[in-house]
């Protein structure tokens, strides 16, 4: 994706209303080497891949929908990105939401206010990872159907983070299904700041 429309106009492709990216299987497309704004919903579809770009911060003031194929943070060096979505997140089913795998270390953030529901593959951890960060004062949804299959399938998590409100009230309610595969860190992969992180399914976790 470009960072400026065609002469003679050149006019900044870095704010969109809307956007939605659907390459083709066996296909990538780069986001921009420039932060991004999207005011309502970025939507990835096709069975193609979608690839960040550089150290950059996306925000998406509404949801950010992966329907097919897979959006993926770089694995190219110095391409640590921040991406921050408004709304809620949800991976398709046959979807991926993750990491290049190999390549360089680079340690992403993902920061929401809302749910996020896997029916796919979320894998937030190769050698980059991606950390997760959930804010605002409501109470939110971590769930779906996953997929029972061994990382980097089903649901790989590095670090998550709750801080939401300034109380332990607002949670996120953990329920996702499928194979769920956490960091083996000592300092854990779950952080409480504010707010309540509730596990609800019959899996066991080691935090």
């Amino acid at each position: 994706i470009p960072t400026t429309g065609p002469a003679p106009q050149n006019l900044s492709l870095a704010t969109y209303d809307n956007l939605h990216i659907n390459p083709s299987a066996g296909n990538t497309i780069i986001l921009p080497a420039s932060n991004l704004t999207i005011h309502n919903t970025l939507t990835k579809s096709g069975a193609g891949t979608t690839v960040t770009n550089g150290t950059r911060t996306i925000n998406i003031t509404a949801n950010l929908d992966v329907s097919g194929g897979a959006f993926n943070f770089s694995n190219a060096a110095a391409s640590a990105t921040t991406l921050t979505v408004g709304g809620n997140t949800t991976v398709g089913t046959g979807a991926t939401f993750g990491v290049e795998l190999a390549g360089s270390v680079n340690t992403n953030t993902l920061s929401t206010t809302g749910s996020i529901t896997n029916n796919g593959t979320i894998s937030f951890r190769s050698n980059s990872v991606v950390n997760v960060t959930f804010t605002g004062s409501n109470n939110v949804n971590f769930n779906g159907t996953g997929t029972v299959a061994a990382s980097p399938l089903g649901t790989t998590l590095n670090l998550i983070t709750v801080n939401k409100g300034s109380s332990q009230t607002p949670t996120v309610d953990f329920s996702v299904g499928g194979t769920v595969t956490t960091t083996a860190v000592a300092a854990g992969w779950l952080t409480l700041t504010n707010g309540t992180f509730n596990f609800n399914n019959s899996q066991s976790y080691t935090i």
